[in-house]
């Protein structure tokens, strides 16, 4: 659980406390879809051991206007003969078994929590820099308008705020990738940001590869969608690990070698959520999505399938 904690916290880069209260909150309220909405239920995940405890809070009351959250102090007492109104007596209830819905409703509460946390920590990073001149990358045009990932955000330039005559073409992302990886000093093997030769109209972009790149690079961390390919050598397999982990993406992967149990075995560490080992053919049947960045979710297969249903519950009299 802390483990997890930590990782949505360095890929979101928000503060680890933020994604625990959410973590919290959503346990809280797969109890309280148990137990009863009118319980006073809570939820505590032990910051040191990761380990969780689920409790149902009742408050000592005199007189008791609600029987469900409160109880008198007569009753109190006989519990715990040094209790006072207002305190708190506090029952340790069983770990919830999650099921599929319950599952679902709590990565929902914990994905809106960490949005939230997220947008807040977007706003505070630049409330203050209004005027400035920042630099993007264009992600894509949407109407008119321009698209800048700014590294850990997006912006938007609006149509009506270009400049005259100035214009964003399909290409000019992944090209603005190339320029990068040369700026921050990667060696380009081979490619670069100028149209393949003969080929001076049209979306096209040349095959490039980089060697002497480190992890902190831009193309290394993104997502380029194009024909860009970065070289990182490697002494041990916890260091390919570490290389492959260090980005806060992983929609695919790939492992190569000539011991495929070896390959198969690396491939099960990694956070990605399609690995291709040396070399195996796309399964149309398989699920398809995206760990960390890359999105939440799956399509195709029964993951897909269970996007689309929706469950209905009928409670009968005993």
């Amino acid at each position: 659980m802390l483990q997890v904690a930590d990782a949505v916290a360095a890929e979101k880069g928000i503060d680890r406390e933020t994604v625990l209260d959410a973590m919290e909150q959503a346990i809280q309220h797969a109890g309280k879809r148990k137990y009863g909405q009118d319980h006073d239920i809570r939820a505590d995940i032990d910051r040191t051991s990761g380990d969780i405890k689920l409790m149902r809070y009742i408050e000592v009351a005199d007189p008791v206007e609600n029987s469900t959250t409160q109880i008198s102090i007569e009753e109190a007492r006989d519990r715990n003969p040094d209790a006072q109104v207002g305190d708190f007596l506090i029952d340790a209830l069983p770990p919830i078994d999650f099921g599929r819905i319950a599952a679902q409703t709590a990565k929902q509460v914990i994905v809106q929590k960490v949005r939230e946390a997220e947008r807040e920590r977007q706003y505070k990073e630049y409330k203050d820099r209004i005027g400035e001149v920042i630099n993007g990358l264009v992600k894509r045009v949407e109407y008119g308008n321009v698209v800048v990932d700014l590294g850990r955000a997006e912006a938007l330039l609006r149509r009506d705020e270009l400049l005259p005559r100035e214009s964003f073409r399909r290409g000019d992302r992944v090209r603005g990738y190339i320029q990068q990886g040369i700026d921050e000093g990667a060696t380009l093997v081979t490619g670069g940001v100028e149209p393949p030769e003969g080929l001076d109209t049209g979306y096209f972009v040349r095959p490039t590869v980089f060697a002497d790149v480190t992890k902190d690079m831009t193309i290394a961390q993104e997502e380029i969608f194009g024909p860009v390919l970065v070289i990182m050598p490697y002494d041990d397999e916890d260091e390919a690990y570490d290389i492959a982990e260090s980005t806060q993406y992983g929609l695919a992967g790939g492992v190569q070698s000539a011991d495929q149990e070896r390959a198969l075995a690396f491939a099960r560490r990694m956070r990605a959520g399609q690995i291709d080992v040396n070399g195996g053919s796309y399964n149309l049947l398989a699920p398809f999505g995206g760990y960390k960045q890359s999105g939440v979710g799956a399509e195709k297969g029964r993951w897909g399938l269970e996007e689309f249903t929706v469950v209905k519950s009928i409670q009968l009299p005993a």
